[in-house]
């Protein structure tokens, strides 16, 4: 990854997450009143996270933002003390929406560039949202190990799906996604983990057309639009 170490900022959050330079990279890391990435190459893709103004702020400022099918899938109503963890952060922005709601969100992202992000984006949020951002933990780590250790009232997976072959159709976010990470993995393992976890329930966003990861634990499906939310149940439920 390459960065413009001559910005204080952009100084600060590299060492902050470890990031290393490299001229090699196809990717520049700059500062344009937040952190910023963009393709040297493709200057169409770049990236910079925003959770109070554009389409998420533009969602949780809705009176009825509680109709979000993501929070319908996790039962998140106004005002709720539940305690969630967002296992695959990506960029932020269910999460975000969780939390918007009254919920603890604890989320994990592995790759440290997204994580790095993600901290950032929240880091400038909190000048207008700090009631939400308080309420929002995140961990540079794969979830895998961690999930069996953890107690919560809901897991939320969405794990990286192959990119369509029409890659016109795909929004820039992901694009930079799938163009920065590594090719998905097996999310069996993930969702395996995650069961393991003591908690009510496991939420996993899919693509409609999507095979399920696997049937075993599942409970039931709720579709919205061109996404699907498969609901599976915790090996060891409790009751909080």
């Amino acid at each position: 990854m390459q960065a413009d170490y001559s910005d204080a900022n952009v100084a600060h959050w590299c060492q902050q997450f470890n990031i290393e330079p490299s001229a090699d990279s196809p990717w520049l890391i700059t500062w344009n009143d937040g952190l910023q990435l963009q393709h040297k190459q493709q200057q169409a893709l770049w990236l910079q996270l925003s959770f109070t103004d554009g389409r998420i702020g533009h969602r949780t400022q809705q009176a009825k933002f509680q109709s979000e099918p993501v929070l319908k899938a996790m039962k998140l109503k106004p005002n709720n003390q539940a305690m969630v963890i967002d296992a695959t952060a990506g960029l932020g922005r269910d999460g975000f929406l969780m939390a918007s709601t009254g919920a603890t969100v604890i989320m994990y992202e592995e790759n440290p560039i997204l994580a790095m992000f993600l901290t950032e984006g929240l880091a400038r949020a909190a000048a207008d949202a700090a009631d939400v951002t308080e309420r929002i933990t995140v961990h540079c780590a794969n979830a895998i190990k961690a999930l069996p250790t953890l107690t919560a009232d809901t897991i939320y997976l969405d794990p990286m799906y192959p990119s369509r072959k029409k890659s016109a159709a795909v929004k820039r976010d992901m694009q930079v996604l799938h163009t920065l990470l590594p090719p998905p993995g097996d999310a069996d393992d993930l969702l395996e983990s995650a069961r393991q976890a003591s908690v009510k329930r496991i939420v996993v966003k899919r693509p409609k057309t999507a095979p399920v990861i696997f049937t075993d634990g599942l409970v039931g499906q709720q579709k919205a639009g061109a996404t699907r939310f498969d609901l599976y149940a915790p090996l060891y439920p409790i009751d909080r």
